[in-house]
């Protein structure tokens, strides 16, 4: 599910034009959707990035306390 996601917005965001054309105002509201999209993919991302990486500080914090008492 997540890949058919990232083409989509692959394939979206990807749109360019040769130069010198514009966007319609349809091609511009589309992108602007998805960029919103894009933007609540990665808040998501994000936090789950910070929740890993308080995983790992407390899992290392676990390993050090029990070298210590050893």
């Amino acid at each position: 599910m997540r890949c058919g996601r990232r083409r989509r917005s692959r394939a979206t965001l990807g749109a360019t034009k040769p130069e010198g054309e514009t966007f319609s105002d349809a091609e511009r509201a589309r992108l602007t959707n998805s960029l919103a999209g894009l933007e609540g993919q990665l808040s998501s991302l994000i936090e789950a990035a910070r929740g890993l990486r308080k995983d790992a500080q407390l899992a290392k914090m676990n390993v050090l306390e029990h070298h210590i008492a050893a």
